[in-house]
């Protein structure tokens, strides 16, 4: 009889190490020739990447959003309900035992032929177990789909962070732009005054004239009224940081401050193990790894259940005797159940499992062409920026100079006010060109950040000077 049950022990445990359904092999994505194929990771860099920019209080800004913003904190409630469901699903995989005593009064009749009836109490305490045996793999299958959509949740939780902290820089970058170009705009400002207070002094000395002043007047209040608009896009920007880390816009302001962060320098080479970072190619394939075992759970469904049950307690008709040895009751079990029809139900679920993991998989390879694109558009941006940055110095210098020379033009007699205020445009519009360039510089050295999954290898480069 031992030798049996230990046969029979055996063969259900052979049974159950079956699992139907596709394992899951990492699909084959097309790569360019410069980038080594590499294995999605969901490896956490955290907020000390944005300390390349050299500012003390961006990477301060980004680690209170982390801390505080609602957008993370619904996802980490998102990996919270996962990691619950995870539970739930490898509860599966042990027997359920549940005790479910219980007191009933019952009148019953004492024959079939009289009206004798007699009333009695009957007490159970029964405790029973009952178990799947998963011999196709189907609660193993649950389980791993399970754990996958686990994993991610947790990759979206670093994408979620990921995407903030680039919104607080970039953000951060724009308010810094504002101020830099109001500096340059008070500065306008105070050389339209100073022009205007020549050509007035040119009109007093009999030189000058009416209209000249008044252009130079035009000049000088347009030149008031940008700088007063700036007043409101900066307060937008304010009120946009204090969202983002948490805080009511009228507590949240920022101080004065010029533009003197470092645009990190471009790295030469990129390896491949970059691509890995990426948060949102490892939830894709995260979600292609859930997919393909719930292909294994439909499947399972053409194939027969086992459950076996087992019972063991006590009943008596009175609650004293409930335990004593005559009164106790035990029983064994086992039920099997094969599906034989079922109106194509069970093929139409597992071509819907078929079918979702099919679009896992397109949205994957959609994910990591993405991600080669943001790469080398954050790259190409950088190139092209510093080239323009580097010409464009040169056209402000130039500007600097025609501007000088107009004036003394100007005040010679050998040039007409119109001369002087176009070459005081050129200047203005050269100098802030140039800010636009250095903002631009700084917000695509914050894409390529992100499209890197966080940054590159701290201490691979140097960082490049502020011009």
């Amino acid at each position: 009889m031992t030798s049996r049950l230990s046969a029979g022990a055996a063969l259900l445990v052979a049974l159950g190490a079956c699992t139907v359904g596709p394992d899951y092999h990492r699909p084959p994505v097309r790569v360019p020739d410069q980038w080594k194929e590499a294995s999605p990771s969901d490896r956490e860099l955290g907020a000390d990447c944005w300390d390349r920019f050299k500012d003390a209080r961006l990477s301060e800004l980004i680690r209170k959003a982390l801390g505080a913003n609602q957008t993370i904190a619904q996802a980490a409630g998102r990996v919270a309900e996962a990691e619950a469901l995870l539970r739930v699903a490898g509860a599966q995989q042990y027997p359920s035992v549940s005790l479910d005593p219980s007191a009933n009064r019952e009148k019953i009749f004492s024959g079939i032929t009289s009206d004798a009836t007699a009333t009695r109490s009957i007490f159970r305490l029964p405790l029973s177990l009952s178990y799947e045996v998963d011999l196709w793999g189907r609660v193993r299958r649950t389980v791993e789909a399970s754990r996958a959509s686990y994993e991610a949740s947790l990759a979206d939780l670093a994408l979620v962070k990921l995407g903030i902290a680039s919104e607080v820089a970039q953000t951060w970058f724009m308010l810094l732009h504002v101020d830099l170009d109001r500096q340059l705009l008070r500065e306008t400002v105070e050389l339209r005054r100073q022009t205007r207070e020549l050509v007035e002094k040119r009109l007093n000395n009999g030189v000058g004239s009416r209209l000249e002043l008044a252009q130079s007047q035009v000049e000088l209040s347009q030149a008031a009224s940008d700088l007063e608009g700036l007043e409101r896009t900066r307060a937008l920007l304010e009120h946009a940081l204090a969202q983002l880390t948490g805080e009511p816009a009228p507590e949240v302001s920022f101080p004065f401050r010029a533009l003197d962060v470092a645009v990190p320098a471009l790295p030469v080479l990129l390896p491949s193990a970059l691509l890995e970072r990426r948060p949102d190619v490892a939830e894709a394939e995260r979600r292609m790894i859930a997919a393909n075992a719930g292909i294994g759970a439909a499947e399972a469904a053409f194939y027969p259940t086992v459950n076996l049950g087992a019972l063991v307690g006590a009943t008596s008709v009175d609650v004293t005797h409930l335990f004593r040895r005559s009164n106790m009751i035990w029983g064994l079990g086992a039920a099997a159940s094969q599906p034989l029809f079922a109106g194509g139900a069970i093929e139409g679920g597992a071509d819907v499992a078929k079918a979702q993991y099919e679009e896992t998989l397109a949205a994957y390879r959609q994910t990591v062409l993405v991600a080669f694109q943001e790469v080398e558009d954050a790259l190409s941006s950088l190139t092209v920026l510093a080239r323009q940055s580097e010409a464009q110095d040169q056209a402000v210098k130039a500007a600097r100079e025609a501007m000088a020379l107009a004036r003394r033009r100007y005040e010679e007699g050998l040039a007409s006010l119109l001369d002087l205020l176009d070459a005081q445009r050129s200047l203005i519009g050269t100098q802030r060109t140039a800010s636009l360039i250095y903002r631009d510089r700084l917000l695509a050295s914050v894409l390529l950040l992100r499209s890197l999954g966080g940054g590159w290898a701290a201490g691979s480069v140097p960082a490049e000077k502020t011009p």
